[in-house]
């Protein structure tokens, strides 16, 4: 059996969690179902039997770590980004952008001019820079509406980033001892304007 993703051979059958995940980079390939409803004892020792035959064989640390993670992730109506993920073992990535929301595109609000120079900016100000993609584009727009003398609508930011409104109080109160920053984003839309 090979891995659909990275066409690895190393390929794990966990029996105690039901699935036949890849050993190499984690991903879960096929549910594994046990169809028998009358179980008797030799069953019983059968199933020992592979737990053991399992133990002994064992995941590799990413494997269980890919696992850890996808329970954390379920708790918290998140999945595990898998490209992402890899990235997070190799070293590159930090764990906390191995975790994102269903169905929201950041990458859309990213584009638009004002956030993109804003995230641009954002880049010489590693305080700011080492947060997720959804939390610097929360801090761009949050930046935008401080110069602009706007009012913080947490609940529409929250629904557009599915970002919980705490985070976005968080994110507010780190941008503000951020003056720097704010001055530098005023500069750069003073310079726009003129």
């Amino acid at each position: 059996m090979l891995c659909t993703y990275c066409h690895s051979t190393n390929v794990v059958w966990d029996y105690e969690r039901g699935c036949i995940v890849c050993g190499d980079c984690g991903t879960v390939l096929d549910v594994i179902y046990y169809y028998n409803i009358n179980t008797s004892q030799e069953d019983s020792k059968q199933v020992k039997k592979l737990r053991n035959t399992h133990q002994v064989q064992g995941m590799s640390k990413y494997t269980s770590t890919y696992l850890k993670l996808t329970k954390v992730a379920s708790r918290h109506g998140l999945i595990v980004d898998n490209e992402v993920f890899m990235k997070y073992i190799s070293g590159s990535t930090p764990l906390v952008k191995v975790f994102k929301r269903p169905n929201v595109d950041v990458s859309k609000f990213m584009d638009r001019e004002p956030i993109k120079l804003v995230l641009d900016l954002m880049k010489n100000y590693p305080k700011l820079t080492s947060r997720t993609d959804r939390a610097k584009v929360a801090l761009a727009k949050i930046a935008l509406d401080i110069v602009m003398d706007k009012g913080l609508d947490v609940k529409k930011l929250s629904s557009e980033l599915g970002i919980s409104e705490v985070h976005i109080r968080r994110l507010y109160k780190t941008l503000i001892r951020e003056c720097e920053f704010l001055n530098d984003v005023k500069k750069l839309f003073l310079t726009i304007e003129a």
